[in-house]
């Protein structure tokens, strides 16, 4: 399983080590979620799609449907 973050969130922890909240530490935290049985990964990833479907998945997110959050790209 692969976890690809988006959004505007900072790659790497600062060197201060102030900046808790960043790509590299949130993929991590979701990772031990699913691994110790905390977060059941059917519960945040939607839908896995293949590559030649992508635009009917930027369809249904246009939508905005609740229950679309998260889907997962087969490149």
């Amino acid at each position: 399983m692969s976890i690809v973050a988006a959004g505007f969130s900072p790659k790497s922890p600062d060197e201060r080590g102030f900046l808790r909240y960043n790509e590299i530490e949130n993929i991590r935290y979701i990772n031990h979620l699913i691994k110790s049985g905390n977060l059941n990964e059917k519960s945040i990833i939607t839908d896995i799609i293949e590559y030649d479907q992508l635009g009917g998945m930027y369809e249904r997110l246009s939508n905005r449907k609740p229950n679309d959050l998260t889907f997962v790209l087969k490149w």
